[in-house]
């Protein structure tokens, strides 16, 4: 089990992945609004078209330690990025609903001006 996860890792740093974060936007049908996000997107950045020897254990070393710290640069930036998008969608689809809620309260008041107009002139 220990030689799969040994393997898995020495693969994945060797993969010559760069990972760098990505904006993508979105409608939130609960809110009714636009937000966004952050993604991590990847990129093949392989040096190794054609090397021997020691040499290529150099580059696959170099390579494995630019992914992995790519990837754990990338997925900090990810991480906080979300967390402002997050408490600024928070805010928007608070302001969405109250703005909501308010339209609703005076078209009510609205109706019940109308239909009191409406009473006041069958009585005349």
């Amino acid at each position: 089990m220990k030689q799969v996860f040994l393997w898995a890792a020495i693969l994945t740093l060797t993969s010559g992945c760069i990972f760098h974060p990505k904006e993508v936007s979105y409608f939130d049908n609960r809110c009714q609004i636009y937000a966004k996000k952050a993604v991590l997107d990847s990129e093949r950045a392989s040096l190794l078209t054609s090397c021997s020897g020691s040499a290529c254990g150099g580059w696959l070393a170099a390579e494995g330690l630019v992914s992995a710290a790519s990837l754990v640069i990338s997925g900090s930036i990810v991480l906080v990025q979300n967390a402002v998008y997050w408490q600024e969608k928070n805010k928007n689809c608070n302001a969405q609903s109250r703005n909501a809620e308010q339209n609703k309260a005076s078209k009510t008041s609205e109706e019940k001006a109308q239909s009191n107009l409406t009473e006041i002139e069958r009585i005349e």
